[in-house]
């Protein structure tokens, strides 16, 4: 990370988006991203995790 640098309308663009989202609820439990992760070997792979449909 660039210390100093300074924050680009795009990014903080994405970070507003990525707020909304969080307030919304829209957002992939942190057992289920775990559990993928840990999974992520040749015997055992699983789906990547989505967010849950409303």
């Amino acid at each position: 990370m660039n210390k100093g640098r300074r924050t680009s309308k795009h990014e903080e663009q994405l970070t507003r988006e990525a707020l909304a989202d969080v307030d919304a609820g829209d957002v992939i439990d942190h057992h289920v991203v775990q559990a993928w992760a840990l999974s992520l070997v040749p015997s055992d792979p699983r789906q990547t995790p989505r967010r849950k449909t409303k």
